[in-house]
């Protein structure tokens, strides 16, 4: 990518961050996570505490990334390295790829639908 395109992409996320802050739904417990962030051609940073919303916002602002991600997993020490965290818990979370799911939801009613035909022919049969 371009610089002129990166800054222009930075422009506009800083100026998103800074108007619609409110829009983006900040983690419960934050301050037991680990935040990360890869500006646009660049790497990840990790291995960041933030304590609340208003830091947040601050990360944002001042560093502008393209891409922001929180642990699901809940530390004692979330800025320290992998093996000094102190992992606690961590939330469940299932990610299921859209069409993967509509073809699993179509496949579910088609069964549901032949169970149910199946079942109204035993009931007739029965009569």
């Amino acid at each position: 990518m371009q610089e002129v395109d990166i800054q222009f992409l930075e422009d506009s996320f800083k100026k998103y961050y800074f108007n619609h802050f409110d829009q983006i739904k900040v983690p419960e417990r934050t301050s037991e996570r680990e935040f990360g962030y890869q500006k646009f051609n660049s790497g990840m940073t990790r291995h960041i505490s933030i304590k609340n919303d208003k830091e947040l916002h601050l990360l944002l602002i001042q560093n502008v990334p393209s891409d922001v991600y929180c642990s699901n997993a809940y530390y004692t020490f979330p800025n320290l390295p992998m093996n000094e965290k102190d992992w606690k818990e961590a939330d469940l979370i299932f990610d299921m790829m859209q069409k993967i799911s509509i073809y699993h939801v179509e496949k579910v009613i088609q069964y549901q639908f032949v169970m149910s035909v199946m079942k109204f022919q035993k009931i007739l049969h029965d009569v």
